[in-house]
């Protein structure tokens, strides 16, 4: 799949005013499965998350986002627009 998935995830995390410490903390809550190094990493674009990995990410910012009031404007990855 060819996505911009650090792209993507950087631009939620801005309209969170987030860092990637941030969402990292709020995967921990969630499943505690991707270390910080990790996160870094995908959101760096230095790898892609696999499909478990973003959508743990994706949920972690759309927590955020209607905690916030706001719907869940991050895509799963079955929203993903495939190229």
């Amino acid at each position: 799949m060819t996505f911009d998935f650090a792209g993507y995830l950087a631009d939620g995390l801005r309209s969170l005013d987030w860092v990637t410490v941030d969402l990292w903390i709020a995967v921990t809550g969630l499943a505690g499965f991707l270390s910080l190094g990790d996160v870094r990493s995908i959101i760096a674009g230095q790898r892609e998350p696999s499909e478990k990995e973003y959508d743990v990410l994706a949920l972690a910012l759309n927590e955020a986002f209607m905690d916030r009031g706001r719907d869940h404007p991050m895509n799963y990855w079955d929203e993903l627009p495939r190229v």
